[in-house]
């Protein structure tokens, strides 16, 4: 079953912040409704905001940070704990001749 995009669909979409891709993309590559596609709103992604700067302050590289949101922690949480040395694996340690 071939879904035809009309203009109408394309200009509906547009006024739901849905760009004219996204809205081909869900008809034709997820097999969406077009009545669907042109309305459900597309996920915006959370944003960090100062959060990876402030654990870059505070001793954590960004990626620590993100790896720690990632497995469920708070930005707060994530941004602020120390890293723990004891519990880094050894052959990632620097180790000192």
């Amino acid at each position: 079953m071939s879904q035809e995009i009309t203009q109408a669909d394309i200009e509906t979409a547009a006024a739901n912040d849905i760009s004219k891709w996204q809205l081909i993309e869900r008809v034709k590559r997820y097999n969406w409704a077009i009545e669907e596609a042109v309305t459900d709103p597309v996920r915006k992604h959370e944003k960090h905001g100062k959060w990876p700067e402030i654990a870059e302050a505070n001793g954590i590289p960004k990626a620590t940070y993100y790896a720690r949101y990632k497995n469920g922690w708070d930005h707060e949480r994530a941004a602020t704990e120390k890293v723990d040395k004891k519990k880094t694996p050894y052959s990632k340690r620097s180790v000192a001749t």
